[in-house]
């Protein structure tokens, strides 16, 4: 090893410290002790480490498609690296990134080491993004942002949950992968509850607007959140898997604002998708069964 990776590793020794994800602010509902309640269980159930056995890293398990060596300060893990647990509808593509474009759809991993980054296709839209259980925090990707990251963390081990926020369809998600540092290592794939759910719905089922005070605000993408709808509540109390295929205004027969003799393209259609509004891949029903 150089003497300079040596030297950026001392100061990060000596510069780390702990960090704790921004909670939401109380004066945002009224129904604040609700929201408490529903962080409780969230924090209580979401993540264990005590009970979960983590493996040592071994850099042999990886093949070089699914690991890249950067400096010896920095490794990153493709999407494609089996120990990243996915929950939701995804597109595995041939260079190892993942598209999804579902609100819900959650990428969740088990780690070492005092910094992580979230690579993203610039543009990818609005996460809600938890570490160890926390209170999550929104992450905004935008057209000039592919890479966030947090840093100053002990050596772990940690966990990181990154949940789709809004309806991805216009943003075209796409997550690329991880870059670990310090005491770096992607730890266990994470092991999802047993019980799963299924969400079919428009914009309420989406989240739209629940971050806004104002009810004669029509769609924004920055009031619109997934993590505080019904459906994701709901899944978190139980503690179980979910998938939500919902778009604000789509109909079973007729979507809002169109004909009276109903719309050609509509849930009938785009409930047998992997991604909204993309015909060309058709979701295998027989890989999530819900309860």
């Amino acid at each position: 090893m150089s003497g300079k990776p040596l030297f950026i590793i001392a100061i990060g020794l000596i510069i780390y410290g702990t960090i704790g994800i921004m909670s939401k602010d109380d004066n945002q509902t009224e129904s604040t002790g609700f929201w408490d309640k529903v962080s409780e269980f969230f924090k209580s159930d979401e993540y264990n480490d005590d009970e979960v056995e983590y493996e040592e890293y071994d850099e042999t398990l990886y093949g070089s498609s699914e690991i890249i060596q950067y400096p010896d300060y920095s490794l990153f893990y493709n999407a494609s690296n089996p120990r990243i647990a996915y929950m939701g509808r995804f597109v595995y593509d041939e260079d190892g990134s993942v598209r999804f474009n579902y609100p819900g759809s959650s990428i969740i991993a088990n780690f070492k080491g005092n910094y992580i980054g979230v690579k993203m296709r610039a543009g990818s839209g609005s996460f809600m993004v938890s570490l160890d259980g926390g209170e999550p925090e929104r992450w905004e990707f935008g057209e000039d942002t592919d890479v966030m990251y947090v840093d100053s963390l002990s050596a772990g081990p940690h966990s990181i949950r990154i949940m789709l926020a809004t309806e991805g369809y216009a943003h075209n998600p796409t997550f690329y992968g991880f870059r670990l540092c310090g005491e770096k290592a992607l730890l266990e794939k994470p092991i999802l509850n047993g019980l799963k759910f299924l969400f079919i719905g428009n914009s309420i089922t989406c989240g739209y607007g629940v971050e806004d005070d104002d009810p004669k605000h029509g769609f924004d993408y920055l009031t619109e959140n997934h993590y505080y709808s019904y459906a994701a509540i709901t899944a978190r109390y139980f503690n179980a898997q979910w998938h939500s295929i919902s778009r604000s205004g789509i109909g079973v027969y007729r979507n809002y604002g169109d004909k009276r003799e109903g719309s050609r393209i509509n849930m009938t259609q785009q409930f047998h998708r992997t991604l909204f509004d993309n015909e060309s891949y058709t979701w295998d029903h027989r890989s999530y069964q819900p309860n």
